[in-house]
């Protein structure tokens, strides 16, 4: 015997609504994984930052610790300076470039 349109309809309509359910869930499942995965990108960038930073304060025997000093360090970086033969660079630059950046700033 052949089920009715209504339980054919009935029937369509559950499993409708047990893909959306699922849908739904695996849509959770990624923003949680995403999630995961810009939490330990953060984690590893503040890491990365920590050990520059104590290179930095080791190599000028200097602490950062007050706003000025950080400022004055951003300063000193990024301030424009020029080669004798007129071409501009940034200290900066000039640490990408020794460091093998591609983007410091070109002699």
């Amino acid at each position: 015997m052949t089920a009715s349109i209504d339980e054919q309809i009935a029937r369509k309509r559950a499993a409708a609504d047990k893909q959306a359910s699922r849908a739904a869930a695996l849509k959770k499942e990624l923003r949680d994984l995403e999630r995961k995965k810009a939490a330990a990108e953060r984690k590893a960038r503040t890491h990365r930052l920590v050990e520059v930073g104590a290179i930095l304060e080791q190599a000028t025997g200097l602490t950062f610790d007050t706003e000025g000093s950080r400022r004055a360090l951003s300063t000193a970086l990024n301030e424009q300076l020029y080669y004798s033969n007129g071409v501009a660079f940034t200290r900066g630059g000039d640490i990408a470039s020794a460091c093998g950046e591609p983007d410091g700033d070109q002699r």
